[in-house]
């Protein structure tokens, strides 16, 4: 059983969550609950120039779409957080405590200021690029004397605070055990003396990095692998205020079909895109759970709860993680056809009231239609935001569908498609079909669903309406007395009534619309047949 883990989760709110920093907060979220830890945001916003509200508010609203509720961060710092003192979360406000530990760093001799230029600088790199290979800071002012050091200070001298990395033995190494890349050995005097604090007392990302990780008491890092160059300056810094490192784990990149790493043509740049176009973000968790880790080896479909059971760090891959969008659609299409309809229909009204179709207050008094609407063409969508455009045939003027060029096709085939829309037509007034919505918002009967998606029933006239299925049965009758197909008759009827060449079950649409807008339809066809 792991110890457990208090690790974090550090974007910078200088643009929106990504699906890479999705996947690593997901990860680090995964391991705080496996192991009984505790989950913490942190804002790593010293970036004053890019750092924005709006970025920010972005990233939390990414995060609990996706329900990855932290215990300490913004907005939520607990009762722990507020007893120890691990806040506060943003960077920004922790100026004065990093200039506190480069202070301490001086006195212990692993820090130095550095009056350097630009120009210095640049020159002193280019040297040791020829003399060690390394485009490195030459370390000029790293032998200053202390008392010659503080008085360039107090008159006011430019300078920047660097660490000083150990040079002693010269072949000396680092060595970092990593849970995902494994061991690495680094050079002592291949390392640059970095900058710690800019000239204006502004903190870089390294020291604040550490800092927090050792303030907040963090015993586990996970993270992308661009960071894994960082981990050598940090583990330095730590060692040298002789405090214990936490773990590092280094994820893999998201690489694209192509096997490069993923631009921004294959995935959305903004986590958020995903919540907008109406996918489910249980098939995302689950989806992102998958780009660097395996459930078991065989299965792909599982919840956010089972993945928390299974995680293990140890269990991350090595290698790459391919950003496959198609599986993804698969996925999300599979959660969709899992989602009871009455949980359908509250996740799809925000896009059918943004489409103009239908506001709350009408699906809330027509709701039995709306959930046998949009039963009947669950298998037809795999994210809630292509519900109107399945369903907008539902809601046009009868005598005005927009028809596809297939559809328009199948309506035209046949000389005699007219002939057999209006023995459709009069084939209606043997059916028995509750009036369509708005009329009647309550359904009577059941559509063709599985038993345990079987709707609301309001018989309520006395008598009992035709199914779907006899519809069926009646119109295969109606082909065989015409000499036709039944595909022959049902290919222009459903271009009629739909305006398309597919799509739901035909009967259940017959059903839904009613006989007296089936009518309508059938008419406005023909007239379109008869003028074509």
């Amino acid at each position: 059983m792991h110890r457990p883990a208090r690790v974090r989760f550090a974007p910078s709110p200088t643009g929106p969550l990504h699906v890479g920093g999705a996947r690593t907060a997901l990860y680090n979220f995964l391991y705080a609950r496996a192991t009984g830890g505790t989950f913490i945001l942190r804002i790593d916003d010293t970036d004053e120039a890019r750092s924005t509200d709006e970025s920010l508010q972005n990233i939390l609203d990414g995060m609990r779409w996706l329900g990855l509720d932290w215990d300490e961060g913004p907005t939520r710092p607990g009762e722990t957080a507020h007893d120890t003192g691990y806040g506060p979360y943003f960077q920004s406000l922790k100026y004065e405590r990093y200039r506190e530990v480069v202070q301490e760093l001086w006195d212990r001799g692993h820090a130095y200021p550095c009056f350097a230029t630009a120009e210095e600088v640049e020159a002193g790199r280019e040297r040791m690029a020829k003399e060690v290979g390394v485009p490195m800071y030459d370390r000029r002012y790293r032998g200053l004397a202390r008392a010659e050091a503080e008085a360039r200070i107090a008159g006011g001298e430019a300078h920047v605070w660097r660490f000083a990395t150990p040079l002693e033995p010269r072949d000396g190494k680092l060595t970092i055990d990593d849970r995902i890349k494994g061991r690495v050995d680094f050079q002592l005097d291949q390392i640059d003396d970095w900058v710690m604090l800019r000239n204006d007392g502004t903190p870089l990302y390294n020291l604040c990095s550490s800092v927090d990780d050792v303030d907040m008491a963090i015993t586990d890092v996970i993270r992308g692998e661009e960071h894994f160059i960082n981990a050598v300056k940090q583990l330095l810094l730590f060692r040298a205020l002789e405090v214990e490192a936490p773990s590092f784990a280094h994820l893999p990149l998201i690489l694209g079909k192509d096997g490069k790493k993923l631009s921004k043509r294959v995935a959305q740049t903004n986590l958020l895109d995903y919540r907008d176009q109406g996918y489910p973000p249980e098939a995302i968790v689950n989806f992102l759970t998958l780009l660097g880790w395996s459930f078991d080896g065989e299965r792909e479909l599982f919840s956010l709860q089972e993945a928390i059971a299974a995680f293990s760090v140890d269990k991350l891959g090595r290698s790459g993680s391919v950003f496959d969008e198609e599986k993804m659609t698969w996925m999300c299409g599979m959660y969709v056809r899992a989602t009871p309809v009455a949980d359908l229909v509250d996740r799809a009204a925000p896009f059918l009231e943004a489409a103009g179709l239908m506001d709350r207050a009408a699906i809330a008094a027509s709701r039995d239609y709306v959930d046998n609407l949009v039963a009947c063409h669950r298998e037809r969508f795999d994210r809630y935001g292509q519900v109107p455009d399945k369903l907008g045939f539902f809601f046009a003027r009868d005598d005005a569908l927009d028809f596809e060029e297939k559809a328009l096709k199948n309506l035209r085939k046949s000389p005699e498609a007219a002939t057999w829309l209006a023995a459709f037509a009069a084939l209606l007034d043997e059916v028995a079909i509750p009036p369509s919505w708005p009329e009647r918002p309550a359904l009577a009967d059941s559509l063709s669903l599985p038993e345990n998606e079987a709707p609301r029933r309001e018989l309520g006239t006395g008598f009992a309406y035709t199914k779907p299925s006899e519809i069926e049965a009646r119109t295969r009758a109606l082909a065989e007395q015409l000499g036709i197909g039944f595909g022959n008759l049902v290919a222009p009827l459903r271009a009629a009534l739909t305006g398309a060449a597919g799509g739901a079950g035909l009967f259940d649409i017959v059903y839904l619309l009613g006989c007296e807008r089936c009518k309508l339809r059938i008419e406005a066809a023909s007239a379109l047949l008869t003028h074509s």
